[in-house]
């Protein structure tokens, strides 16, 4: 599953287009596309920022359009409609 891109609901239910790294102390790794680039192809040690697992879902690159204008647009009731079409991913027990 590492590499799979996702979508992460940060803060102010900001939508973020991101990639799954791993799941560890009860947290989900991500990382944007660019930085997993950069680790994969200098086979770096990763850095992936901790996200809680409800807050990661499968990426849909149209509802990430949608969810984006909302979040720019400060259109808070469409964007609580949009986030509730999109789908968690269950990504198994944290190590």
């Amino acid at each position: 599953m590492r590499g799979t891109p996702v979508l992460a609901r940060a803060y102010g239910d900001e939508p973020v287009r991101a990639i799954f790294w791993d799941v560890v102390s009860g947290s989900v790794g991500i990382c944007s596309p660019q930085l997993y680039d950069e680790w994969i192809q200098r086979q770096e040690d990763p850095r992936p920022i901790g996200f809680p697992g409800d807050s990661i879902y499968a990426f849909d690159a149209d509802l990430y359009r949608l969810l984006e204008q909302a979040w720019q647009h400060q259109d808070w009731k469409r964007l609580a409609a949009l986030w509730s079409k999109a789908h968690v991913l269950v990504l198994g027990k944290a190590n």
